[in-house]
């Protein structure tokens, strides 16, 4: 499978982990799941564990310990974790959460370093309340024990709050920790007052020690995530849809869709709060309205003017975990456990700097183009906006003259077919003679294409054998659909053994949101302008590709484009406004560059390979996370590249002109608290 998604380093125990040869587990498991979701087919990689935590977690592993059966023993009863008037019939919260009353800490004194620990926690309240459903609270404890295990993440179980107050500024586990007493609440606001980083799944601290609920205030005021509802009532969410390229998620391409089980009473919750990383989803990933839904919730704090403490909260349970694809959600975890760890990662940012996201407007055609088409062009253009309109070999004469002139204000062309009929499930002949009729009568019309320029197929109905054609006929992309990836991202498909292919890389865009002419079939226009807003904020958050797609003349109102392209201007700092071409080249770009992450944690050694005779034209982004907030990214040795901050725990340098060759970088990060064994 092409990789145009390579990332490599992360600091592990002892050393960092590369992505090359001879890299560790960890290493591997940062490439093989940004290549994830990105082709035609997943890859599977075995990613090898060796045991390195507590005598108990060893004695378990080592035993073959299993993961409870779907059912029996993890049968919860009905309300068991959460009373049925928490939420309402639709899922959402009920009545306001009461904020936590403030924990006392302890008065302030000098900040201690902090240790690369994993503390596991499993405190006998919790235990007891599991029990008295017919539950183990071992099976959401084993887990972790398991993948820190399998990683060699140095780590052990706690089991009281004493054990938490005595506890170096490291990383603390709530693995479902429904119920936390008065003391334990206490104990987790002070260890984050000290420093200390919490990963959290679930309900934390939602019961007291006798089991009397008390609702969602400790996850909010303590650990920074406002639970918005549960997903109980709504079937289709099953799956989790990963975030690209933030400082818990970047392991895995934007858009990745992780399906999840639904054993009752073990509903995934809705979060806000912080930064989100993760939503959960339908596999069509529709959005009706902007609603509070992340799954996966970060940010990083000072309490009380103390040290900075990082939290995650992942919004499902572990037992999800059981079903799920286990090298997705091992990503997911590892990828948080290092940030919360404050260990160095590094990636390749997977749209040119400074941008988020990415979005092309493209106009197929459904009727013979016109002057009516020409409003419709103007207003993209008033948005700083460029379309790529695809046309057929039908009735090309009476739409030739619009063309042009729609050529002469920007805007390209490319292929959509000889007629408005689907190719898919033809045989390979008839679609052979069908593009080769399409490339006849744009030819004869004069219309002059980009020397490798796009093909969407009508209806999107398009197969194998359309693709394999395609790749050996001078196009450069095609518009594809979600069905061929789970990601959000653009992606260069494998060329078929008896396919030779010549010219520029072929490339894969996927349209992965519904098109306007779905949208306005059946929703009124006011409607339409809406569910197009949140499906963009959406894909912003996430990172992802977004093409909106119209058919030409469209029945969408002239204040409602208006609207729309006003929305995507407004956006045009963070989201690369583009056309389908530039979007081409620029995954053919990034497929150059290879990237490799060495040296240590306080001399880390980036390496950037660009192959090819040209150099960069794009502003590649190698994005490094920063151990502690506000640090500054330095480089000691090596070509002088812009060094540019991505937030406050990040930082990339900019690759912008980068010529052929290989090229080293020595960094150094300047500025921060102390780290134990750094």
């Amino acid at each position: 499978m092409a990789d145009p998604l390579p990332v490599t380093g992360i600091w592990v125990g002892s050393g960092w982990a590369t992505a090359g040869a001879g890299g560790t587990a960890a290493g591997r498991l940062a490439q093989a799941w940004r290549r994830l979701g990105v082709g035609l087919l997943a890859c599977a990689i075995g990613l090898a564990g060796i045991a390195l935590a507590s005598p108990e977690a060893h004695a378990q592993a080592t035993s073959g310990g299993e993961a409870p059966a779907a059912g029996g023993r993890d049968a919860a009863p009905p309300n068991f974790f959460v009373p049925a008037d928490a939420f309402d019939a639709g899922g959402r919260l009920a009545r306001p959460i009461e904020p936590e009353p403030a924990a006392a800490v302890p008065a302030a004194t000098p900040a201690a370093p902090f240790k690369r620990e994993v503390l596991v926690y499993l405190g006998a309240a919790n235990r007891a309340f599991f029990s008295g459903g017919g539950l183990d609270a071992q099976t959401v404890v084993r887990p972790w024990e398991q993948f820190l295990l399998k990683y060699r993440f140095p780590s052990r179980g706690i089991a009281t709050a004493e054990d938490i107050e005595s506890a170096a500024p490291s990383v603390l586990v709530l693995p479902s920790a429904v119920v936390l007493t008065a003391r334990e609440r206490q104990a987790v606001a002070g260890f984050r007052a000290r420093g200390g980083s919490v990963l959290a799944t679930w309900l934390s601290g939602v019961r007291d020690e006798g089991g009397a609920w008390r609702g969602f205030g400790f996850m909010q005021s303590v650990l920074g995530a406002k639970v918005e509802g549960h997903t109980g009532p709504t079937e289709e969410q099953r799956f989790l849809n990963i975030h690209g390229d933030t400082a818990v998620t970047h392991y895995l391409p934007a858009g990745q869709r992780i399906w999840l089980e639904r054993p009752g009473q073990w509903y995934p919750l809705q979060l806000s709060g912080g930064h989100s990383a993760a939503r959960l989803v339908d596999w069509s990933r529709a959005v009706a309205h902007e609603v509070p839904d992340a799954a996966l919730v970060f940010d990083e704090r000072r309490p009380a003017g103390g040290p900075p403490s990082r939290a995650v909260v992942f919004g499902w349970p572990e037992r999800l975990w059981l079903a799920a694809d286990a090298q997705r959600m091992e990503a997911v975890l590892h990828n948080a456990l290092t940030w919360a760890l404050r260990q160095p990662s590094a990636y390749l940012a997977a749209w040119p700097h400074p941008y988020r996201s990415a979005t092309a407007v493209n106009v197929f055609m459904a009727d013979v183009f016109n002057d009516n088409d020409l409003p419709f062009a103007q207003r993209l253009q008033e948005a700083g906006l460029r379309a790529t309109y695809y046309v057929l070999g039908f009735d090309l004469d009476k739409s030739a003259p619009t063309l042009k002139k729609l050529q002469a204000r920007g805007h390209d062309l490319g292929y959509q077919g000889d007629r408005y009929e689907g190719f898919k499930g033809q045989p390979p002949a008839t679609q052979a003679e069908r593009l080769r009729r399409m490339q006849q009568d744009v030819a004869a019309q004069g219309l002059t294409l980009a020397p490798e320029p796009g093909f969407m197929a009508p209806m999107d109905e398009y197969d194998p054998t359309t693709v394999g054609l395609l790749m050996g006929l001078p196009v450069g992309h095609l518009i594809g659909t979600s069905s061929e990836t789970d990601a959000r991202l653009p992606y260069l498909p494998p060329v078929p053994s008896d396919v030779t292919r010549t010219g520029v890389p072929f490339v894969v865009l996927p349209r992965t949101q519904r098109s306007i002419e779905e949208l306005t079939t059946d929703h009124d226009n006011d409607e339409v302008v809406r569910v197009v807003g949140a499906e963009l904020g959406v894909a912003d958050r996430a990172g992802a590709l977004t093409l909106l797609r119209f058919p030409n003349q469209t029945l969408l109102s002239a204040d409602s484009q208006q609207a729309i392209f006003k929305a995507l201007k407004a956006k045009s700092d963070r989201m690369w406004l583009t056309r389908s071409a530039e979007l081409a080249d620029w995954a053919r770009e990034r497929a150059r560059i290879g990237f490799d992450l060495g040296g240590d944690a306080k001399a880390p050694i980036l390496t950037v390979t660009v192959a090819g005779e040209q150099a960069l034209r794009f502003p590649a982004a190698a994005v490094l996370t920063l151990p502690m907030p506000g640090q500054r990214l330095a480089i000691t040795s090596g070509r002088t590249v812009p060094v540019q901050a991505v937030d406050d725990w990040r930082a990339a340098l900019v690759l912008k002109d980068l010529p052929p060759g290989t090229h080293r970088w020595e960094l150094r990060f300047e500025g921060g608290g102390a780290i134990a064994g750094r």
